[in-house]
């Protein structure tokens, strides 16, 4: 798991269920879904750690299924 800021909002798909991201918001994503956002320039990596939440929780809000 690493941290992450988007750099804007932004749906994806981070353990095959639709997460939405919110700009300036830091979250935890699995390993390759941060490569796969910061590689397509909508994230950046966040190396201290503040006190963020889990993507599931705070900052990223799952549809309802």
């Amino acid at each position: 798991m690493r941290l992450i800021v988007p750099k804007e909002n932004f749906d994806g798909y981070p353990d095959g269920k639709r997460a939405s991201f919110a700009a300036g918001v830091a979250v935890e994503v699995p390993d390759d879904f941060a490569d796969l956002v910061i590689a397509k320039g909508q994230a950046k990596e966040q190396h201290s750690e503040p006190a963020a939440e889990p993507f599931a929780k705070k900052g990223a809000q799952r549809e309802a299924e």
